[in-house]
């Protein structure tokens, strides 16, 4: 019987060799159009059900954002009236010169940068925000 060398040294018979280097080798098989059809007509469902979750979460964004949109409004009106009647209250007061200049300038000032920071806050959603870099 002849014997072929195997990389490690010892020997194989020769059918077995054949067998083991046939093996090795890719089988490569023609593809008829017909194939391709059948995947594609396989994939139709799942790709169906792929828009639909997409579509799904899309409304879900689009109806968070308007929720949020809607409470953000109702606040900030609510937040600029408040202290739009503290800063005339703070006017009145230092017209009969009950409150210096100074303490009014100084609660406009306040107010001024807690308003600048709540745009900042109504412009940048809390879930929009880039994630920080170490």
């Amino acid at each position: 019987m002849n014997e072929k060398k195997t990389a490690n040294g010892g020997e194989l018979p020769t059918d077995v060799a054949e067998r083991a280097d046939s093996a090795s080798k890719p089988v490569l098989k023609q593809t008829q159009p017909q194939d391709f059809s059948a995947l594609i007509t396989a994939a139709l469902p799942l790709a169906d059900r792929y828009m639909k979750l997409q579509e799904a979460r899309f409304d879900s964004i689009r109806q968070r954002d308007e929720t949020a949109g809607r409470h953000n409004r109702k606040l900030t009106y609510a937040l600029l009236v408040f202290l739009g009647l503290i800063i005339a209250a703070m006017t009145g007061l230092t017209i009969i010169g009950k409150v210096t200049g100074e303490a009014l300038l100084f609660l406009i000032g306040i107010v001024v940068g807690y308003m600048i920071n709540m745009v900042q806050g109504l412009i940048y959603m809390p879930w929009e925000s880039e994630p920080e870099e170490n």
